[in-house]
Order: C-alpha cells, then structure tokens, then sequence
C-alpha cells in the first residue's frame, strides 16, 4: 500500500459486509482515537494520493471509488474496461508523482491503470511472468515510480511476491518459490526496504512477516522461534502495512485482531488502538495527511 503522512493522522477502512472509515490520530508514542464514518460499500483498501491529500482512493467489490475532499464524499470512478463495474478490486496504488496516475489489480482480470483520476483506465498486458497480472496488493516506489512490487495470495490469479521495472509492463518473481506475501510495503525513505506479511491462511502454520534491505534478493524473518513475532497474537491476518516516514522503525500493521505498532522495525509489538470494536475486522489502514 501506499501512503503520505504529514500530521499523523491515519485512515482505517473497517470491513466485512459493511465498510466504515475510521480516521484514526496517532503517533508511534502516543494512544490512538477513532472517528466513526459511513461509507456506501465494503471497502478492501484505501490510499492516499501523496502530491495532493485530499485526494483518496478505495478499492471495493464493486470497482474503484475515490474522494476529493479528504475521504468526506466518495463516488464511482469509470468502468475498468474489459470487466464490468462490479468486478472486485483488491489492490491499489497511487502514483508519488501524481494524484492522477492509479493502478489497480482485479481479482479476474489483472492490473489497470488510470492518467486521468480514475475516469479511464488501460489494462496492463505485460510481456514476462504471469499475464494479466492479478495482484492482491500493489505497491510502487517513492525514489523511482517505474518500480512497482506486486503481491498474490490466495484471492489473487498468481501467488508469491513480484517486481516491475517498467511501470507493470514486466513482472520477475522475486523471494522463495513458496512466499505466500499477502501484505507489502516500502520503506518511503528507502525503496530496497520492503515488508511483508506471510499469513497461516496461506499456507504457514504460523504467522510470519518478513524484510529485505535489498529490493527482495534476499529475506529476513522477523518471527521468533517458530512462532509469531514478539507482542503480536499467533496468528493474525494482515490487511495492511504502513511505515512511518519521519521515523522509519516505526510500524503499523492492520489486522483482523487490531491495529498494532512496531517501534523497533518489527522486532516488538504493542495494539495501538483506542475506541475500535473489539469484534472490528480491520481491512486497510492508511494516512490521512489533511
């Protein structure tokens, strides 16, 4: 996922059968409060544009939405193309240079992108790897927007972790052969700094969450011992990563038991969340910089 942080305040979108948006003010030291507002569909993702923060978009079942006023109003953007408007979207990315240029990955019919705020979109046919390249999660790099890393879990037509050089024309497979990545982030200040989460439901009898220093050649298991990593339940499902761009230790993964924060670069955990439903499944977790 994709953020842009400038007073600390966060967005989580809460969803199940319903969405709700939550704005959530937070600091990695600090408690954390949450706002209850309605949204009109099950949201799985939402992001930040990081040139323009009133500019928001969220992925659904239906296609993608967006916001131009800091996430107070959302609607509909134009069709994806080839599928119809109800076709489910599971990633999103807003490009650093632009509030204009999105990428979006549908559960059937791969990656599409829009120049024009959403109200037309390309289907990306790549040349390489897995075409189309249906992705649960997409991420693209601050330091070079050509570069994108595209994760598939088990909603996803392709499984494991990828990277693009081109913009998402190619796609090469980068981790081990069996890397379930159902969650990506990059380190906002550090474009060969990723992490992921590894979850049970995709195969590990364990959760895990994984990092790499050098645009994923090689990993490292932040887990301890065979078991989840210090602070965190056994086995949470993660919605979403967000790294704190003025303190890059600093953590936050959104889960179906939680928010929960690192302070140390995953080493330790604590729940960082106040004014949740303890029964809220947490679907996405994203800035909102106004």
């Amino acid at each position: 996922m994709q953020f842009t942080r400038k007073t600390g305040l966060l967005g989580l979108a809460l969803g199940a059968i319903a969405a709700i948006l939550w704005p959530l003010a937070a600091r990695a030291d600090s408690a954390a409060s949450w706002t209850e507002i309605a949204f009109p569909i099950a949201v799985d993702e939402v992001v930040v544009a990081p040139t323009d923060p009133v500019v928001a978009y969220a992925s659904t079942d239906a296609g993608v939405y967006r916001s131009a006023d800091g996430g107070r109003t959302w609607l509909p953007t134009g069709a994806l193309g080839q599928p119809p408007r109800g076709e489910q979207v599971v990633g999103i990315v807003v490009d650093p240079r632009s509030a204009n240029t999105v990428y979006a990955s549908t559960t059937q019919y791969g990656v599409y992108k829009s120049e024009d705020g959403g109200r037309t979109w390309i289907q990306l046919r790549g040349r390489g790897g897995v075409a189309p390249f249906s992705f649960s999660r997409i991420v693209v790099s601050v330091a070079d927007p050509n570069v994108l890393f595209g994760a598939g879990d088990q909603r996803a037509r392709v499984h494991g972790l990828f990277r693009s050089t081109d913009g998402g024309r190619s796609w090469t497979k980068v981790g081990p052969d069996f890397f379930p990545a159902t969650e990506i982030a990059i380190a906002p200040n550090d474009p060969n700094t990723l992490y992921v989460s590894l979850n049970s439901q995709a195969g590990l009898p364990y959760f895990d969450f994984v990092k790499t220093t050098d645009g994923g050649d090689t990993w490292t298991s932040l887990a301890r011992s065979g078991s989840a990593s210090a602070g965190l339940p056994r086995n949470p499902v993660v919605y979403g990563i967000w790294i704190d761009p003025a303190l890059p230790e600093a953590v936050f993964i959104a889960t179906d038991l939680g928010v929960y924060i690192s302070t140390d670069a995953g080493a330790s955990w604590k729940r960082a969340a106040s004014g949740l439903p303890e029964s809220a499944i947490t679907s996405s977790i994203a800035p909102d910089p106004a």
